[in-house]
């Protein structure tokens, strides 16, 4: 009886927290439950592989697309500098145009 009587003293005593992970590791104990829980933990750890590869693939295209911009950006501005300036050449005073046709509008 004295055994029943400190049983029920310690669990008295004792803070749920303290009861629930004794109850765990009491579970853990037993094969089955061992392996229900390693089934749970393969599952969650394949869904978060899963996850962190679509968030991968969903970065690698996204910086994909940001260097197709930034390459399509630097194309035009290239162009535009080289258009400017063709254009700035073509109309310089004392290029060729002038001395082929000195009063264009006459």
């Amino acid at each position: 009886m004295n055994v029943l009587r400190w049983g029920t003293r310690m669990i008295e005593r004792s803070h749920p927290a303290t009861l629930v992970m004794a109850g765990a590791a009491l579970a853990l104990t037993f094969p089955p439950t061992r392996n229900l829980l390693r089934s749970a933990a393969v599952a969650v750890a394949s869904g978060v592989i899963g996850t962190i590869e679509q968030i991968r693939g969903a970065g690698a295209r996204f910086v994909e697309e940001v260097e197709d911009i930034v390459a399509e950006a630097k194309e035009r501005t290239e162009t535009q500098v080289y258009s400017s300036l063709t254009e700035d050449e073509d109309h310089e005073p004392g290029s060729g145009e002038d001395l082929e046709n000195p009063n264009p509008e006459h």
